[in-house]
């Protein structure tokens, strides 16, 4: 009987917070109904002070190379060194040759930008993927991420991007043809969620009878949520049963949390195996981020999770946005509150109409993984 074949991810070389969702985690899930899958991971800090980061890091460097099993992955976990970047680069490379030649993957899929650069490959087809746009503010940053960037180009057979400006940037620069993968949802999930659920989160936040404005993710300084809170404040002028239900952690939060806002409300950070009921229980989704720099390359994620719950969306105009054109997503400026206060009337009125499903259910992360195993194959089969 023919041994099935194997898979290693590779995550993002920044380190996110365990409580949120992650691209590469859910095609690394669903690419078990395919392969046996290895997942490189690392310690994840409590939170995103300076000591936890060191913490964790310490941590990850001192560790005993490790093997476990979750949600059907094998979980790796290796002597990992995060800096500085050229010793990094050395160290976690002779790591993964040595798990790389311990379990001869057939396939490679790595997200890294600048962390877990690749051995030279003989058999495994290895897929360089895009989640983000690799640049950073800081000059050594960009040239550290430009060069390993460039060298990773060379070595992969196959490179996929989150969103067509990705897309187009990646091809423009590096003069590689590259495949469009966009991000995704769960929509069992969604679909599974009661309204016995729905009703016990409204309760408990007290959102019974209140028109729901819903924030969900985590909240940086991308995040745009001053700006959310001033929509919601101008749009309570007009709807007065409005409250703002913010869901997630983050800094902006936690300057919002102290200023005790009047109707905007506080979940905190929801797990993954709960976040998709608060989808489901809020009324509108938004997303204020402004449309610049890495933020105008992304795809934001929530939008699809908004859109998995049958819920309408107002949005700053994110390129990626603007170019798939979902029926129930409305864009609005950012920085215009009358502009937004106009879009959230027209969607408060706006029912969900069932033809827009089948648009939705293209971005169903088991559609998005059938795509990238289609293209592993291809590759493989050549």
């Amino acid at each position: 009987m023919e041994a099935r074949r194997s898979v290693l991810v590779i995550p993002p070389s920044f380190v996110t917070l365990g409580s949120y969702r992650r691209r590469d985690r859910e095609l690394a899930r669903r690419l078990t109904e395919f392969y046996e899958v290895y997942y490189l991971s690392w310690r994840v800090p409590e939170d995103r002070t300076l000591l936890s980061r060191v913490r964790a890091g310490w941590d990850d460097l001192l560790r005993s190379p490790t093997v476990y099993q979750e949600e059907g992955l094998n979980i790796v976990h290796l002597p990992t060194l995060r800096g500085p970047f050229e010793v990094a680069g050395v160290y976690n490379r002779a790591w993964l040759s040595k798990l790389i030649r311990q379990i001869s993957p057939s396939y490679i899929f790595n997200a890294s930008t600048y962390l877990h650069p690749l051995p030279r490959l003989k058999d495994a087809v290895y897929c360089y993927d895009f989640h983000d746009l690799p640049v950073a503010n800081s000059f050594l940053y960009r040239r550290v991420i430009d060069r390993h960037v460039r060298t990773e180009i060379r070595k992969a057979d196959l490179l996929t991007a989150v969103s067509h400006g990705i897309v187009e940037y990646l091809e423009h620069k590096y003069g590689r043809s590259v495949h469009y993968l966009p991000n995704g949802a769960d929509m069992a999930r969604f679909e599974g969620v009661t309204q016995d659920e729905v009703e016990g989160i409204r309760r408990r936040f007290g959102l019974v009878g209140k028109f729901v404005i819903g924030y969900i993710g985590y909240f940086g300084g991308w995040s745009g949520l001053d700006f959310a809170v001033e929509v919601y404040k101008k749009f309570k002028g007009h709807v007065e049963d409005a409250v703002l239900f913010v869901v997630g952690s983050g800094e902006e939060v936690d300057k919002h949390r102290k200023r005790s806002e009047e109707g905007v409300i506080f979940a905190g950070a929801v797990g993954q195996d709960e976040v998709h009921k608060y989808f489901c229980s809020i009324d509108v989704g938004i997303l204020t981020s402004p449309p610049v720099g890495f933020r105008d390359y992304s795809f934001p994620m929530k939008v699809i999770e908004y859109s998995a719950a049958r819920k309408m969306v107002v949005s700053t105009p994110i390129s990626e946005l603007k170019r798939i054109d979902l029926p129930n997503v409305l864009l609005a400026e950012y920085g215009s509150l009358d502009e937004w206060v106009r879009a959230l009337m027209r969607v408060k009125g706006t029912p969900w109409d069932p033809s827009w499903d089948q648009v939705i259910e293209k971005y169903d992360w088991g559609r998005i993984c059938r795509k990238l195993v289609e293209l592993l194959e291809g590759l493989s089969r050549r």
